[in-house]
């Protein structure tokens, strides 16, 4: 027989070790990060979510349209609601200065501080869609060439229509010389003004909220036909979707009001000259 007795001693395992508390940094750290606003993956410029088109650069973002949800006003832009209702508050106004028959300078004064305050307020309720409309632009010579030489053209075409049937055209200038105004002081109020205006209004309100439900050329398309109709002149109907179509791609190609701004004041101002 074997003779039995204790066991022998065997090691015993080492007493398992307490698992390190983690810091108070490594805990902020595992917690879920507020999601970043989205932003246009072409100009990093700030998109509603799930926003069908960049309401900045006007590249394509999702294919369907119908993934648009509410988000917050922070980092909403315009859409196609805004875009309309910015339409018809300026073309209201349009509507009650042709029916009073208003056509003296220092009047009009108001019916162009109202129209900046319609297109600040805009910006102000869309800030963060459209303050990247007012840094610089990007350009190049070639895109600069071909605008300014079809601003020429359709300037050209509407001068000589314009000599060949002056009855048919309003002369814009004619209550400026009556009132006495310089030709500085008329450049400034048909030229420069209604640019700035209008470009705010038009290329950025309006074209921005086109861009969230329709595609880049459309929405193009459909911003210069509203800005040709806003201006109640049938016969100049043409002439300023045409001029509306160039703006519009100036300001997507570039990716600012600026120089949709400047173009649209020298349009002007040559039609000032060519009327004085």
């Amino acid at each position: 027989m074997t003779a039995t007795g204790p066991e022998p001693d065997r090691a015993s395992p080492p007493p398992a070790e307490a698992a390190p508390v983690a810091p108070a940094a490594a805990l902020v750290a595992s917690l879920p990060e507020e999601p970043a606003a989205p932003r246009c993956p072409y100009c990093t410029a700030a998109i509603a979510t799930a926003a069908t088109f960049c309401g900045a650069c006007g590249k394509r973002i999702i294919a369907d349209p119908a993934a648009h949800h509410d988000t917050p006003a922070d980092v909403r832009g315009p859409g196609g609601g805004a875009a309309l209702a910015w339409y018809f508050l300026t073309f209201a106004a349009v509507l009650v200065i042709f029916a009073a028959e208003v056509t003296d300078p220092d009047t009009l004064h108001g019916f162009d501080l109202y129209l900046l305050v319609v297109g600040l307020a805009g910006v102000a309720m869309y800030p963060r869609a459209l303050l990247p409309l007012f840094r610089a632009p990007r350009l190049t010579l070639p895109g600069a060439a071909v605008t300014a030489l079809a601003t020429a053209a359709i300037f050209g075409a509407i001068t000589a229509l314009a000599r060949a049937a002056p009855t048919f055209f309003v002369d814009m200038t004619a209550p400026y010389r009556e009132a006495g105004r310089s030709l500085a002081y008329t450049l400034f109020d048909v030229g420069v003004v209604p640019a700035v205006t209008e470009e705010i209004i038009f290329r950025g309100v309006i074209l921005a909220g086109l861009l969230q439900v329709f595609e880049r050329r459309t929405a193009v398309v459909t911003s210069a036909l509203l800005f040709a109709t806003v201006h109640v002149s049938p016969l100049s109907m043409l002439h300023l979707a045409l001029l509306g179509l160039i703006l519009g791609e100036v300001r997507l190609r570039t990716r600012s009001l600026w120089p949709s701004m400047l173009l649209h004041a020298a349009y002007n101002a040559a039609v000032v000259l060519s009327e004085w």
